[in-house]
């Protein structure tokens, strides 16, 4: 009981501190105009190289290194538990 009483206290006073800032939001119009010159431009070179094609190459090489570097901590604690190295 007296520990829902300090928490209670803690989180209303935490949210009435919180609510005294601003409240703000990133303005998304320069992103998509940004965006969208960005894929013009791609498909314009889309007819010299195959864009698309490089970006699932990347994207494939990209999650292959989350993959490995995932497979290297669960080897890492592994041998942590056995001491083995």
């Amino acid at each position: 009981m007296i520990v829902d009483a300090l928490v209670t206290f803690v989180c209303a006073s935490a949210r009435a501190v919180l609510g005294l800032l601003p409240t703000w939001t990133v303005p998304a119009t320069p992103f998509a105009t940004t965006s969208y010159s960005l894929g013009s431009m791609a498909s314009m070179g889309n007819g010299y190289f195959p864009v698309a094609v490089l970006g699932v190459c990347i994207a494939l090489v990209l999650a292959l290194k989350v993959v490995l570097l995932g497979w290297r901590v669960v080897v890492f604690i592994y041998h942590q538990f056995w001491g083995s190295d």
